[in-house]
This record gives C-alpha cells, sequence and structure tokens, in this order.
C-alpha cells in the first residue's frame, strides 16, 4: 500500500503482514547463500514464522518509529531493511539481498533512503552498522554510505554454532547531509497522496485539528481530546496496522495535512473492513476524502480480498454520506440515536459496498 520509489525500477514498500509468504520465498531460496552471515535463519522455518516477525517488527512503528522494509525490483522482493528502535537518539541498520540482486547498488539506495528519514523525522543522531568481520560487500555498504569503522566486539554474535566478532560502523547527524524525506505514502495525483499517519505526524495533525475545532466538534466528540490522546490513537492505529487488522492514513494535499482516512476492524472471517474519514474545512470541495476512499477501496478489495466495505455517518452529515453516495455505496438503513451529538444523540446511517458491485 505504502511505498517509496528509490530508482524508476525499485521502490522500498512498508511490510505488511500480507508479504509473509513473498518474503519467505525468498529466505528459502537463499538459504545457502544467508547461510553465511544471518543466524536467524534456523528461526525462518515457515510464512507463518516470518509473519510473526514482520508483526513484531511493524510493533516498533507505535513506540520508537522503528520498521521493516522490503525492497521491490522490477516488482520482484529482492531484499529487506530494518529501522531498528530508537533509543537516545541511537539506531541501527541491518539488510540483506537474494543472491541475484547483489551488484545493483539496491541496499546502498534503500539504506540512504532510511538514513535521511531516520536523521530528518524521528530525530535520530547516531546510526550503527555491525557485520560481521568477513563480510566485505556488507562492509562495502556502510562505507559507500561515510560510516566511520569505530572497532571489533568480540564474539558478539552467534552464527553456525560459533559466536563471531562483528565490525561496528557509525554514522552522526553531523555527518551527513539530510533531504526530507517522506516514507511511505500512496499518491493520488500530483497534488495529494495518502501517507500512513506516524508518530513524528503528531503536531501536524494536532495543529489541523484545533484550527478546525469549531467545524470537526459540530460531527466528531474526539475533536476535544488532547495531543496525549491523539498520539494514543496513532499509536493504537499503527499496532492495528501490524496486526493486519486497519490503518490510518492522512491526506496531504500541496504538502499540507488536510485530513485523514480510517480503515478499521479489519476482519478476515467474514472480510469486511470500516471506513471513517474527515477533512479540514478549507480543503473541502476538492474530491480529496473521494480519490482517498477510492484507494482504500481497490487495496481493501484487490489487496485484502475483502468482500465488503461500510460507511457509518450521523443522519445529517450530508457531506459525509455524498461521499458514499459518489463512490457507489448503498443505503441499509438508518438506526436510531446510535451517535452521540452535544450532550444527546442523534440518528446515524449505514452504507455498504460489496467487491462485485465494485468490479462492475
Amino acid at each position: 500500500m505504502f511505498s517509496y520509489p528509490l530508482a524508476p525500477d525499485t521502490e522500498l514498500r512498508l511490510f505488511e503482514p500480507r508479504h509473509a509468504k513473498e518474503q519467505f520465498a525468498l529466505i528459502d531460496g537463499n538459504r545457502e547463500h544467508l547461510g553465511h552471515w544471518a543466524g536467524w535463519l534456523a528461526d525462518c522455518r515457515s510464512a507463518d514464522d516470518r509473519q510473526a516477525s514482520i508483526t513484531r517488527m511493524l510493533g516498533e512503528l507505535a513506540e520508537s518509529g522503528a520498521f521493516p522494509a522490503g525492497i521491490w525490483y522490477h516488482g520482484a522482493l529482492a531484499g529487506m531493511i530494518c529501522l531498528n528502535p530508537i533509543h537516545r537518539g541511537c539506531t541501527s541498520l541491518g539488510y540483506w539481498l537474494g543472491e541475484a540482486y547483489q551488484g545493483k547498488g539496491l541496499i546502498t539506495q534503500g539504506c540512504r533512503a532510511l538514513i535521511n528519514h531516520a536523521f530528518a523525522n524521528l530525530g535520530a543522531h547516531r546510526i550503527e552498522i555491525g557485520t560481521a568481520l568477513e563480510n566485505a560487500r556488507s562492509q562495502a555498504v556502510a562505507q559507500r554510505l561515510g560510516f566511520t569503522p569505530e572497532g571489533i566486539r568480540r564474539e558478539m554474535y552467534p552464527l553456525n554454532g560459533r559466536h563471531i566478532d562483528v565490525r561496528v560502523y557509525s554514522l552522526l547527524t553531523r555527518e551527513w547531509q539530510v533531504e526530507p524525506v517522506v516514507l511511505f505514502r500512496r499518491p493520488l495525483d500530483n497534488d495529494t497522496e495518502l501517507r500512513l499517519m506516524q508518530l513524528y505526524n503528531i503536531d501536524e495533525l494536532t495543529r489541523l485539528i484545533e484550527a478546525n475545532q469549531e467545524h470537526l466538534s459540530r460531527w466528531f466528540p474526539w475533536a476535544s481530546q488532547t495531543r496525549e490522546e491523539r498520539l494514543d490513537y496513532i499509536k493504537s492505529a499503527l499496532k492495528s496496522f501490524a496486526e493486519g487488522k486497519g490503518l490510518l492514513a492522512g491526506i496531504w494535499h500541496q504538502g499540507e495535512l488536510a485530513g485523514a482516512i480510517d480503515m478499521m476492524h479489519i476482519s478476515y472471517q467474514i472480510r469486511k473492513v470500516e471506513l471513517g474519514y474527515w477533512l479540514g474545512e478549507r480543503f473541502q470541495g476538492k474530491g480529496l476524502i473521494t480519490r482517498g476512499c477510492r484507494a482504500l477501496i481497490d487495496y481493501a478489495f484487490d489487496t485484502l480480498d475483502l468482500n465488503r466495505i461500510e460507511i457509518s455517518a450521523r443522519a445529517d452529515n450530508t457531506r459525509s454520506r455524498a461521499v458514499a453516495e459518489r463512490l457507489g455505496f448503498t443505503l441499509e438503513g438508518t438506526f436510531r440515536q446510535t451517535r452521540r451529538v452535544g450532550d444527546g444523540y442523534g440518528d446515524g446511517v449505514l452504507y455498504s459496498l460489496l467487491k462485485d458491485e465494485w468490479k462492475r
């Protein structure tokens, strides 16, 4: 869903639990090659193992901003780069590549993007790369990126029944020409894109909500939440994303955060999901929500193979209802006093869209 282009034929994609089978197939086909350096290979016995690993690593998005990213080359998964948890401004990079994809600069390109992200967006001060002493290719990546060799940690890493020495490289923020970067996004047009809402977006989100307090409070009780409550909501949404149960996407228009769309309560048992959305007042009338919802509907039906999408709204929220109707949703009914309105209650409406209706 969310990616970052590295070259016309190469992109970083944020790993999701659904990528587990593809990742396991690449690892399983490169066991001999990876076995020279990857101590974790013994724990990789099935796609289920990889799904658990992806979910665990993605869970760090909600705590420190760390994440696993895949490198896709000509549409095929080629390898992986991990930005590890950030603690007191320090983090590290780990990476591996399928043998057939070596010598193309893929890891170097991907690491460069993650370094910019760590320094520019996450406030990192120091990044480390640790490599086995004999792993010349991995060391060459660190050297090309301008990392400084600092020393050798003796018998630090278990590998194939022994403990190997690890050479440590470091890069400080003052040693890097930081370039602003946005990982990860889904363009909608030249001016508009969806981005996964992350912890570092909290100030921009707070400014937008507070600038639209009167407008949003009319429809949404959460508009009066504190900054800390909004931060907790982003964390909760990121945990749902890590588990494959939902995602919170911000809509950026001409470089500004304009609103958000929330995919909530994904159920693979009955194959359905719910959509919720809101927009800053001055961004209305541009079709931003409709375009954003259209991209997420395609993702829900084509990628996640869901069958039903629901949208619920206040009965008197004509703008919100108009979005559902433009997208071809069917009104299923009006439900009495299901929505909180000030100190009282108002009626709600429920719309639905089925996969075969969208395809038609």
